[in-house]
This record gives structure tokens, C-alpha cells and sequence, in this order.
């Protein structure tokens, strides 16, 4: 089973309602049909969004939903599911700068979340996962190894040079 931990800080791991009426982020509607941004969806703005929804369904076991383009903004979005539950909304607007395809290392630490963490349940189960990134060409930030502060872990970076932390 894979938990997803999709949250920022000191909030890893649990739901943070988005407080009051929520609207799409990205384009500032309502939420469509069957969303509900009161639960544990969280978003990135990627430069490949069908790159990016691929590499969380095939290592992540996400389900994804018809792609949504906004015609009139160039908005495009795909909503990811995970089997606990939780969302990942990965999309991508034509005005977003800080490209790969613009020369930008998208390795180099930068604000914004620090990483995605997905709890995979063993220890066997994260070397197992990082070994079959490794195989496909994902780069190894760091591990698997146990943490000063007692987890055990790997760190990857995923598509778009996007910290993936793959923990017990």
C-alpha cells in the first residue's frame, strides 16, 4: 500500500483545509465537478504535465482524471488519486516561467515545498522502489539510509527535477 504525505512544513502529513470557499487556484473557479478542495489535494505547476502525471501513476499506483484544459487561459490540469485517498492536482499554464526548456536547473534548491513524501510501508519496500527509479533514470538524492532523526527514506528527484521522499 502507498500512503501519500502531501503537505508543506510542519504540516506533513495531515490534511490542511484550504479555509472557507475554496476556488481552483490556478484559474480562480469553482471546483469541478467531484472535487472538493476541503481534503488532502495539494498542487504543482509542471512544464511536462503528461510526463508528470505518468511518473506518479506508474511508480505511485495515482489514478488520474480526464485532463482539463481551460481554452480561453491555457490552463491544463490533471487530478491524481491515490489508493488512501489523498490528491495531487499536476498542471501547467503557458505564462509559468522557471522552465527546464528555459535553462533553468530545476535540480538547485529553490522556495516553495521542499519534496513529496510517500510512505510505502517497509523498509524493503523503499529500497525496492528507489532501486526501480534508479533503473529507469531518476537520479538518487540521497539514500536509502535512516535519518538522524530515525526514518528510513530515500529522496529522488522526480520529473522536473521534483523531490520525491519515499519513506517506511
Amino acid at each position: 500500500m502507498t500512503t501519500i504525505h502531501l503537505a508543506a512544513g510542519a504540516v506533513a502529513g495531515r490534511a490542511v483545509p484550504c479555509g472557507g470557499p475554496c476556488r481552483r487556484a490556478a484559474d480562480g473557479q469553482a471546483p469541478r465537478e467531484g472535487e472538493n478542495h476541503e481534503d488532502r489535494t495539494r498542487g504543482t505547476v509542471v512544464e511536462d504535465l503528461v510526463a508528470a502525471r505518468d511518473f506518479f501513476v506508474r511508480y505511485f499506483g495515482a489514478t488520474a482524471n480526464d485532463e482539463y484544459h481551460n481554452q480561453r487561459t491555457g490552463f491544463r490540469s490533471y487530478f491524481l488519486t491515490f489508493e488512501d485517498g489523498a490528491r495531487l492536482e499536476v498542471m501547467t499554464k503557458p505564462e509559468v516561467g522557471g522552465r527546464a526548456s528555459e535553462g533553468v536547473d530545476l535540480s538547485a534548491e529553490r522556495m516553495g515545498f521542499a519534496h513529496l513524501a510517500f510512505s510505502v510501508g517497509s523498509a524493503e519496500e523503499v529500497d525496492a522502489l528507489t532501486e526501480r527509479l534508479v533503473s529507469d533514470g531518476y537520479a538518487v538524492l540521497s539514500g536509502p539510509r535512516t535519518t538522524g532523526d530515525g526514518y528510513y527514506e530515500s529522496r529522488v528527484a522526480g520529473p522536473e527535477g521534483n523531490r520525491i521522499e519515499i519513506t517506511v
